[in-house]
């Protein structure tokens, strides 16, 4: 029974890794809309079990996000935002997350904040999760800011130029 909940658990890691692949080739993925989407879908499905509450918000509010971004912004965003969704859910022991993405200017900003436990920035919290951030960030030659503190939550910053 064991390795049964062992085969399904790999299957479903699979599935979603090829299902990411293949949305990130869609052309119809490169609208921003469809990413705000796509990433909304993610979380109802992620956190479906898990009693946390979240909003996530396409901003600004009037903005149709009909503008197209590069492949490669795509590419790393999605599991940029899946690794800290997964920060979250399994050390932050939040009760609420909030994220945003906008776009303003060729400027694509994502926010995601929580109010779980946060940790202390000044010891080393580099696990394989966070190490997966920064190459992403390295990638997209984005700006990236996290921060937080015991008690406070954490909070991120990823700020993309889109030319």
């Amino acid at each position: 029974l064991e390795m049964l909940a062992v085969i399904e658990n790999e299957s479903q890691h699979v599935y979603n890794n090829f299902r990411d692949f293949i949305w990130t080739n869609d052309p119809n993925s490169l609208i921003i809309n469809s990413l705000f989407m796509y990433l909304t879908d993610f979380n109802q499905q992620f956190f479906a079990h898990k009693d946390i509450q979240i909003e996530g918000q396409l901003l600004p509010l009037n903005y149709a996000g009909e503008d197209m971004m590069s492949s490669n912004i795509v590419r790393h965003v999605v599991p940029l935002f899946k690794e800290v969704m997964t920060n979250i859910y399994k050390y932050a022991n939040a009760t609420r997350v909030d994220w945003s993405l906008t776009y303003i200017k060729d400027q694509l900003i994502l926010k995601i904040s929580d109010n779980g436990i946060g940790f202390d920035m000044n010891k080393e919290q580099k696990g394989q999760g966070l190490k997966s951030i920064d190459k992403r960030v390295i990638h997209l030659q984005a700006g990236y800011v996290m921060t937080s503190s015991p008690g406070k939550g954490t909070q991120v910053l990823l700020h993309i130029d889109m030319k």
